[in-house]
């Protein structure tokens, strides 16, 4: 059941329409974010480097950890 799973996820990451669909979802949500100013830590990864691992033996991949302050 896993691996056919796994093989769901890969054909639908294989797809340009479905990736242009996450890209701009991913860019609406960081936008209505920014908006809201809310002081804190974060970390986030775009979706080009979950596609592609920094490490594909590991699954390693780049992160972007920062801390927002109060504007």
């Amino acid at each position: 059941m896993l691996e056919q799973r796994l093989s769901t996820l890969e054909e639908r990451g294989a797809d340009p329409g479905l990736r242009a669909v996450e890209d701009k979802e991913a860019q609406a949500a960081t936008a209505q974010a920014e908006q809201h100013a809310i002081p804190g830590i974060y970390v986030y990864s775009l979706p080009h480097y979950t596609r592609y691992p920094y490490d594909p033996d590991t699954g390693r991949t780049l992160m972007k950890i920062g801390r927002a302050a109060a504007p």
